[in-house]
């Protein structure tokens, strides 16, 4: 017997709540799998979620974090990979797809905006999958919509005060640009080697013969009609 659509938004509720407290991953899959099985056997008996596991979801969960290690180490390790690869794709989207030249141009407003939005866009993601955990699906959407909007305002408004205070202080020629490219994309195929494995140097590898080298063939092209 499979578990009912209510069970199944129990326990994704749940594992996505006790990731954003940090919890150990190993002890947020044993906890899945008794829960799966409670529900199973609850449900055959006509019981619901609410009968099997409370009242309040979110306080259960909450009393299940208090109970639960939080891996430091996992946590901390996840922050400075997310930091790194997403810094690093938005350099080298700037540097292959931003300007024509393929010159990188970095500011006074971008190098204090952007790590700035950086950090908040995380703590933006985890709170707002904190607090749409355990909410009826609308309410689950509003939050996340609500959420993921400020992050792009806040890039909107970096472009806005970049036109008018910006000052260059990073300014690196075409074959400069392509070396640091590079060296960015080695780094992130070791980050992703280590987090995912072969999986997530295949997916670096087909991202280049999608979008870069067709953009390169593209320049060369546009290159040889000018002559």
């Amino acid at each position: 017997m499979n578990v009912s659509k209510e069970g199944k938004k129990f326990l994704i509720d749940m594992k996505v709540y006790l990731l954003t407290k940090g919890i150990k991953e190993d002890d947020i899959n044993n906890f899945l799998e008794d829960a799966e099985l409670h529900l199973i056997e609850g449900e055959k008996e006509g019981k619901t979620v609410t009968d099997i596991f409370g009242d309040s979801p979110k306080e259960y969960a909450e009393e299940l974090a208090e109970e639960m290690e939080v891996d430091k180490r996992e946590n901390i390790k996840s922050l400075v990979t997310s930091i790194v690869s997403i810094g690093g794709y938005w350099i080298l989207n700037s540097i292959l797809f931003s300007n024509p030249n393929h010159h990188l141009t970095i500011s006074n407003v971008d190098l204090i905006g952007y790590p700035i939005i950086l950090l908040l866009s995380i703590i933006i993601t985890v709170v707002a999958l904190k607090m749409s955990s355990f909410k009826s699906k609308l309410i689950e959407f509003s939050i996340i919509y609500v959420m993921v909007m400020i992050p792009i305002l806040l890039l909107v408004l970096i472009k806005f005060v970049d036109k008018w205070m910006g000052i260059p202080i990073i300014q690196l020629s075409g074959s400069q640009s392509f070396i640091l490219a590079g060296i960015i994309f080695l780094v992130l195929i070791i980050i992703d080697f280590y987090l995912l494995r072969w999986i997530g140097v295949l997916t670096h590898c087909y991202q280049v013969k999608k979008y870069i080298l067709p953009q390169n063939k593209k320049n060369e092209l546009n290159f040889y009609g000018q002559l």
